[in-house]
């Protein structure tokens, strides 16, 4: 076993005790779930095994939560689509989109999302990633004004 495997096994514990511990608090479970993958997996691994819609999704939660939206946006991508029936794919990679100012990318990417899964337009209207995107016109057209 090495160094960095023993480092992480408290800290996969830990996420795991998360888990157990909060299974109703969503957003939590999700980036415990991310975190915990890592602290498994290892990078190396992880990046190797990224075919799965989910561990894709998972894996680019990790790299925009800590500020890589450029590598969030290329696990994204090279999903395809594929696998994404309530659009969290798409709308991830919409927030990534408008946060690097590719405002034109997010929106169709966006517009594909709330096409998988209406809940996508209710939490677009309050979502603080897609703030620069406000000001487009298309904005108010495919999420609504409500």
């Amino acid at each position: 076993m090495s160094p960095r495997s023993r480092e992480m096994e408290p800290a996969a514990g830990c996420f795991a005790e998360v888990l157990e511990l909060h299974p109703d608090e969503l957003e939590l479970v999700d980036r415990a779930r991310t975190y915990l993958a890592v602290a498994r997996n290892g990078k190396r691994e992880r990046e190797k095994s990224l075919r799965d819609p989910v561990e894709i999704y998972h894996a680019a939660v990790y790299e925009k939560n800590r500020g890589n939206c450029l590598r969030a946006i290329e696990l994204v991508q090279g999903a395809n689509g594929q696998g994404d029936p309530d659009g969290r794919l798409a709308y991830l990679a919409a927030c990534c989109l408008a946060l690097n100012g590719r405002s034109a990318d997010a929106l169709a990417s966006l517009r594909a999302a709330i096409a998988a899964s209406d809940q996508n337009r209710i939490q677009a209207r309050l979502e603080t990633d897609l703030a620069s995107l406000r000001s487009e016109p298309l904005f108010g057209t495919i999420v609504g004004r409500g």
